[in-house]
């Protein structure tokens, strides 16, 4: 009698295999053509032409191999993994068929949950080892990776898998359709950076100055593993931490206990139901026609641009997927008279925004004091702020001299950023429709605490702002943060090359070192003497562009602005500018 049990389990573990085996092999072939076989290409064709160190420096992150096919991998593969082996779930036959075995569902559970994390481990374990015969036998291959590379590429390529895969199951015993179980599965993974991204996105509806991207960049898209693995990946610089690592690790265990936990409690006859658990399907009716408005207001505000947008958007967003919701759960399209439970929604709903309206924390009108401030970063676009933020660096990060970073330390200067923060949330109610407006302001004030605060405004031309900006954009420390050729020498430039950017106007080229050194020093000149009119900073129908000689920031890029006449009259004395 002991050996019967044991046979149960050999013949599962054989049908199994028999069914299922080609997922790990699919898994392993796709895993050996996108990272081995394609640094051995790529060494094989190094060795026929020749190469130097500076050319295998992309090779030393092997995410960057194929990453896309990896990437598609990495997310896709766990998924229709946990559908497969957990499939007989959502079938009444192979059900009854699975649970009539003297097996208990612990035992089944952990049978089918081995033979999945086996399928993602073994054809990833076997390519890492593959990785580490040729980086042994195959000389210079040091230069496309090192060893330790094959440990953080198999280490997290296998947490994420696993991640991914634990997900899924947990979600095969919420739901009793496989294809609702792949749709959940991504849900549930993005669901953290989705639901916060489309709440800031919302919230910039109410609150005044609110800059969505700055949350999105450094906090939201590293809250989901898939937006953390699509972002960090691909690029050495962006290695993903072993702490986070941990982490999805723990989840796995969670997950992975969550499902064991569910099984036991499963009512084995509830096939074929998009949720499973009746106390889950107002979670699920809810949560998608929570989603739904925030997203149809999101659509609706930002073609709109005004308030009654907004509020069309959420009411016909939040119609849309209560009743879809209503459809998913009965099975059926004639849900349209269970309006009870719309309305109970739209009464919550109502009371969120008005809270949103109501500024209970004071963002609108919070201005920091002159004495908490240590600098403050002043600019018509957030991109180049949220960048170095998002890559946790100086914005100069080499170079033959140490460039100005674009910060405004001055007290002067801040004080009257803080002058202007201040009209600007005088006169909010005048300044409701962004796009009608061509200056764009950005504010990042940086405490002495490490705090931030982020700000970001749309303005019109004219009174009372333009006076402000002015005194800002045209003192000695913003030319000087701004303009990065005012921060360099002669002798580090190698040519300064005027672009058109119609044909018809000016261009040049300027590579003599004496021509080099009178050119740039008109250009200083000019740059300082030249008032900076708010809106037309960038306005010109040429580019200027600086290229140095060394340093990882090689090119500076500035318009060529019509009243840089000494420079002008500079170039035309040299015969060096044609029109």
């Amino acid at each position: 009698m002991p050996l019967k049990p044991f046979r149960y389990h050999k013949a599962l573990l054989n049908l199994n295999i028999r069914q299922t085996g080609w997922l790990a092999i699919v898994n392993f072939l796709v895993l050996l053509f996108s990272v081995p076989l394609q640094v051995f290409f790529a060494w094989e064709h190094r060795q026929a032409i020749g190469h130097s160190p500076s050319d295998f420096a992309h090779y030393h992150n092997l995410f960057s191999e194929y990453f896309d096919v990896q990437f598609v991998l990495m997310i896709g593969f766990p998924v229709l993994l946990s559908m497969v082996l957990f499939r007989y779930l959502h079938h009444r036959t192979a059900c009854n068929f699975f649970h009539s075995l003297p097996i208990r569902r612990g035992t089944l559970y952990a049978h089918f949950t081995t033979i999945g994390v086996a399928y993602i481990l073994l054809p990833l374990l076997l390519n890492g080892a593959i990785l580490l015969l040729m980086r042994t036998a195959l000389s210079e291959m040091n230069f496309f990776y090192r060893y330790k590379d094959v440990g953080y590429w198999v280490t997290v390529t296998g947490t994420f898998e696993l991640l991914i895969f634990a997900a899924g199951v947990f979600v095969a015993f919420l739901s009793g359709m496989s294809s609702a179980q792949a749709v959940l599965t991504y849900i549930l993974l993005l669901f953290p950076t989705g639901i916060m991204d489309l709440i800031f996105v919302n919230l910039r509806f109410f609150l005044f100055g609110l800059l969505p991207d700055y949350y999105n960049e450094n906090t939201l898209m590293s809250l989901s593993p898939l937006t953390d693995a699509a972002l960090n990946l691909a690029y050495d610089k962006n290695t993903l931490q072993w702490e986070k690592i941990i982490v999805y690790l723990a989840f796995v265990i969670l997950f992975l206990s969550l499902s064991l936990w569910l099984y036991k409690k499963r009512p084995l006859e509830a096939v074929s139901q998009a949720i499973i658990f009746r106390q889950l399907r107002p979670i699920f009716k809810y949560g998608v026609t929570f989603c739904s408005m925030l997203l149809g207001g999101a659509y609706f505000g930002s073609v709109g641009n005004n308030l009654v947008w907004v509020f069309i958007g959420y009411l016909t967003g939040s119609l849309i997927g209560y009743f879809i919701a209503e459809m998913v759960l009965q099975k059926s399209w004639r849900v349209f008279t269970h309006i009870k439970g719309y309305l109970w929604f739209a009464a919550a709903a109502t009371i969120l925004i008005l809270l949103a309206q109501a500024d209970i924390t004071g963002f609108q009108h919070r201005v920091p004091d002159l004495k908490d401030i240590k600098r403050v970063y002043f600019s018509s676009n957030s991109f180049a702020y949220l960048q170095k933020l998002k890559a946790n660096a100086p914005f100069i990060a080499d170079g033959p001299s140490q460039y100005a970073e674009p910060y405004l330390y001055e007290s002067k200067n801040i004080e009257t950023i803080r002058e202007l923060h201040k009209e600007i949330i005088k006169n909010k109610s005048k300044l409701t429709n962004k796009d009608i407006y061509p200056e764009t302001v950005f504010i990042a004030y940086e405490l002495k605490n490490g705090h931030r605060v982020i700000r970001e405004y749309h303005l019109p031309d004219g009174n009372p702002y333009a006076a402000y900006l002015r005194r800002i954009y045209n003192s000695k420390e913003y030319k000087e943060s701004e303009f990065g050729v005012l921060n360099i020498r002669p002798e580090q430039v190698a040519e300064i090359k005027i672009t058109p950017n119609d044909s018809d106007v000016k261009k040049g080229l300027i590579t003599e070192a004496d021509q080099i050194h009178d050119a740039l020093e008109a250009l200083k000149e000019d740059i300082m003497k030249v008032e900076v009119v708010p809106n037309t900073i960038y306005n010109s129908d040429a580019m200027i562009t600086v290229q140095l000689k060394t340093g990882k920031n090689k090119q500076f890029d500035m318009p060529f602005n019509d009243n840089y006449s000494r420079f002008e009259r500079v170039l035309q004395e040299y015969g060096l500018l044609d029109k």
